[in-house]
């Protein structure tokens, strides 16, 4: 007879093959059953060897009738493409509390005796498919028990072929960069998912290619091998990288998670270092590898290219095409003769504060981004200028600079940054013109009298202004070390002022055959005061006249007066000629001559020439000159007691000529 059968799971579901469920195996079991000692539930679960044949309970063939039994069958739906059968999948079932374990092949049903106590089961399989457990799949056995497991198997995905894929990143073209370069991109990639479900990515491999190497030879020279996701350094950094050589990548066990249906980029840095070989290197860097998981299914991700082929070190990822070039180079220089030294008028605009000489080798045009001009100073001095601005000749060219800023005590700067670059055609020089002006008295009353030079990167008197000079290649777009002739681009001294007295000199009479006379009433000197609008004016205090000239005698003395416009000497003396001819004679006055902003004032310059030499046969010259900054000096209306200014060097010497019969 069956024993009744008691069900612990009823599940109906169609197979591939056929139908189980809700069917009594009593027509599948015989009926019949041994009379003995040993045929009830009670004495086969008991412990006790009952008929004395050295088997307990179900290990006794006569307690056969009371094993547990379950019916496992599977189930493989094909909806997205995959290829599984039943029997491509594991089974196994743990019994008896764990103390039994049953392997087997998927099918369509499999009858198992198993032990009474717990169980469950399991399965194992490849590719991409998830495993649904029916209800009757676990659960406690007990003797005369019956049960039915179904397992089906769902492929989430186009197997294996729709779901992870890699690819160069086509955004990024092939670059080029010189020796020398600090972090720099090389090779630029793609990781792209299907719609299905995230990705939890562990690791990215990439390879070297067989021209990479750190040491010496004819190769690309790179270190601090490292990729960046969304500009962040994800994993280690690689200091020597050689060549042929995979790099694995990870971020301290902290997976990246690509969202379904999205792409993200990786980027690989390197240094490239002197020595590399000025050639084009051909994709440097493959990628070859990445280990990653679905975020729910947890399946391991197979990664693809996109032409469905698994990308291995055998099927890489080709990266860009890195050339290493003999870049451009740019030669800074200070024009030194513009401006000379001057006296600025506080109040000015449009004044010429230096001008500066951009040359590039013949390589290639060569694009100036951005210069950092500085003003230095004598300690104390304020920022007295503003609206700096460069020209190319009488073009204003870009923006005006910033304010100036003070760096130090002695050092303000000004930055100025080129929406149009300044262009430097190769195998030329370019000339560009600072210009600037220069506050009023009443803004800044501290700006007068002060000293300034306006230069390039001399706060620390280095010989590379690249980080005074921004400059680039146009071809490469690389950027460029800058050079100085001199180190340090300096232009002359500017002196902000008040007012500025300006001399000029004429002849009086004839130039030529002149009659030698006691009253002799040579020249003019003319003094006039500029000042900005609501300034002062100049005191006039002395000069000196530097003379020379065959008509001056040999060691005898001669008379040199100043008259002012109503014939009054205002100052005179008596001076031998040696001291004339050597040191110049100084006429100073016994009160400073006050020169009113925006005016004149002429004085005629006299001399004694009755006992001038007259040389036989020849005509007798004689000049007079303002021969240094120092030939007159002057001060700021007001502040002749405890002010001396002197000329502009620009506008020395002036020097006037007259010849006697």
């Amino acid at each position: 007879m069956f024993k009744k059968i008691v069900p612990i799971g009823i599940l109906l579901v169609v197979l591939s093959m056929g139908y189980f469920a809700d069917k009594n195996l009593a027509s599948a079991v015989s009926s019949t059953s041994s009379i003995n000692q040993e045929n009830t539930i009670i004495l086969c679960s008991d412990g006790i060897d009952n008929d004395s044949n050295g088997k307990i309970d179900l290990d006794d063939k006569n307690c056969a009738d009371f094993t547990p039994l379950i019916l496992i069958g599977t189930r493989v739906v094909n909806n997205n493409g995959g290829t599984a059968t039943q029997k491509d999948f594991n089974l196994s079932i743990s019994h008896g509390n764990g103390n039994f374990l049953t392997s087997f092949q998927g099918g369509t049903s499999t009858l198992l005796t198993l032990r009474s106590g717990n169980f469950s089961a399991t399965s194992s399989f490849s590719g991409k498919y998830t495993a649904t457990y029916g209800s009757g799949c676990s659960g406690n056995l007990i003797l005369d028990s019956y049960g039915e497991c179904l397992i089906v198997f769902n492929d989430i995905l186009n197997a294996k072929r729709d779901q992870f894929f890699g690819s160069k990143n086509t955004s990024f073209g092939n670059p080029s960069y010189s020796p020398s370069n600090q972090s720099v991109k090389i090779g630029s990639f793609n990781l792209s998912v299907s719609s299905l479900e995230n990705i939890e990515v562990s690791n990215i491999t990439i390879k070297t290619s067989s021209e990479v190497n750190t040491s010496i030879g004819n190769n690309l020279k790179i270190q601090n091998l490292k990729i960046k996701i969304n500009g962040n350094t994800w994993g280690k950094t690689v200091p020597t990288v050689s060549k042929n050589t995979a790099y694995s990548f990870s971020n301290s066990g902290v997976p990246y998670i690509i969202s379904a249906g999205t792409t993200i980029t990786f980027d690989v840095y390197v240094e490239i270092l002197n020595g590399s070989t000025i050639t084009q290197f051909n994709s440097p860097i493959s990628f070859i590898g990445s280990s990653a998981v679905g975020q729910v299914s947890r399946l391991k991700e197979i990664l693809e290219d996109l032409n469905l082929v698994d990308i291995s070190k055998n099927n890489p990822v080709l990266g860009q095409d890195v050339t290493v070039v003999s870049v451009g180079a740019l030669n800074a220089a200070i024009d030194a003769s513009i401006p000379t030294e001057q006296q600025l008028i506080l109040g000015s605009t449009g004044v010429t504060l230096a001008q500066f000489k951009f040359s590039a080798n013949n390589v290639e045009d060569i694009r100036v981004d951005s210069i950092r001009i500085t003003a230095s100073t004598s300690v104390g001095a304020p920022s007295t200028f503003s609206n700096l601005q460069f020209y190319d000749g009488t073009v204003a060219v870009g923006p005006k600079g910033t304010a100036l800023v003070a760096s130090s005590t002695r050092f303000f700067t000004s930055d100025f940054s080129f929406a149009n670059s300044l262009i430097v055609p190769k195998n030329t020089t370019k000339t560009y013109t600072l210009k600037g002006d220069v506050t009023l008295y009443a803004s800044s009353t501290n700006s007068h009298n002060k000293f300034y030079n306006f230069q390039i990167n001399s706060a620390d008197n280095s010989p590379n202004l690249i980080g005074d000079i921004k400059a680039y290649g146009v071809t490469y777009n690389i950027q460029l070390p800058v050079s100085a002739t001199p180190t340090t681009l300096q232009a002359n001294t500017q002196n902000a002022l008040r007012t500025k007295l300006t001399p000029s000199m004429s002849t009086l009479g004839a130039t030529s055959n002149r009659v030698r006379t006691s009253v002799d009433d040579i020249g003019t000197l003319t003094l006039s005061a500029a000042g900005a609008p609501a300034d002062t004016g100049a005191e006039f205090k002395s000069v000196n006249f530097l003379f020379s000239g065959a008509a001056i005698p040999n060691s005898t003395t001669i008379y040199v007066a100043l008259v002012d416009s109503n014939g009054s000497v205002a100052t005179s003396t008596n001076i031998k000629t040696s001291i004339a001819t050597s040191s110049g004679v100084v006429l100073t006055l016994s009160n400073p001559w006050l020169i009113s902003k925006g005016f004149s004032t002429v004085f005629k310059v006299r001399v004694d020439s009755s006992n001038f030499a007259n040389n036989p046969s020849s005509s007798d010259g004689l000049s007079w000159q303002l021969a240094s900054t120092s030939a007159i000096v002057w001060a700021t209306q007001g502040s002749s007691s405890v002010e001396s200014l002197g000329l502009e060097k620009r506008i020395i010497p002036i020097t006037n000529t007259v010849s006697y019969q």
